[in-house]
């Protein structure tokens, strides 16, 4: 049985019966993060998608925010850009649906997105949940940091959590791996509605001051860019 596009996160946009019997998984999320002294971060995502049991269009990537978002790229492994089949903004999210109503896939399916966050870090700490609540099992799943200056490992706390639950050196891992780098591993699958987080504390003055004053301007012309750009389809 053919199936629809699939949802990331909480939302579906199509009802649930149509996933019923939806045979698929991740075989892997990864997510490569360059944080900068600003406290602005660039993200590259990587998502190998297992459609070997069934066909379907594609997927759909919800990612959450709260202002100075910007979507620069999605693409597979060669380079090829994915088509986008709809997007869309609200006050807290984008939620991209990647791929042709008119094509059916299977098989192996990665899908890279690149996308920035303006001013997103705040008071020295960076709390974040690659994962939240997904509707199907993740296999594996690798978190690089690249720090914009070297640090100590002692004048650094990591902390990682899966469902909620601290789960550091069990579910998860955490690791100053050199004076610029850090990687958070899974060593479990991550199962249907659970949540990966992890959280990074610096000393209070690793990153630059913020001027929060101009924090709202960006944000609204970073999501008029994102929007400009999507409807193209992320043509660069």
């Amino acid at each position: 049985m053919k199936k629809l596009f699939i949802s990331f996160l909480v939302i579906f946009v199509f009802p649930s019966t149509a996933f019923a019997a939806a045979k698929w998984s991740i075989q892997r999320f990864d997510q490569n993060i360059e944080l900068q002294e600003s406290g602005n971060i660039n993200v590259t995502e990587t998502i190998v998608a297992d459609f070997t049991h069934d066909e379907f269009h594609g997927l759909t990537r919800e990612i959450p925010y709260s202002g100075g978002f910007r979507l620069t790229s999605i693409k597979d492994e060669n380079g090829n850009p994915h088509p986008i089949f709809q997007k869309g903004f609200d006050t807290n999210k984008v939620q991209i649906t990647i791929g042709d109503a008119d094509k059916w896939i299977t098989g192996l399916i990665t899908y890279i997105l690149t996308f920035k966050f303006d001013q997103y870090i705040e008071d020295a700490t960076f709390k974040w949940d690659p994962v939240k609540e997904w509707p199907t099992v993740i296999e594996a799943s690798t978190i690089s940091i690249h720090l914009p200056k070297e640090i100590n490992k002692e004048d650094i706390t990591l902390s990682c959590s899966i469902d909620n639950i601290d789960a550091m050196g069990e579910g998860c891992t955490g690791e100053l791996i050199d004076s610029k780098t850090i990687i958070f591993n899974t060593t479990k699958e991550i199962v249907k509605n659970e949540t990966f987080g992890f959280e990074v504390k610096f000393p209070k003055n690793f990153f630059t001051k913020i001027d929060f004053s101009k924090k709202a301007y960006y944000s609204f012309i970073e999501y008029l860019l994102s929007t400009y750009r999507l409807q193209f389809h992320i043509k660069n």
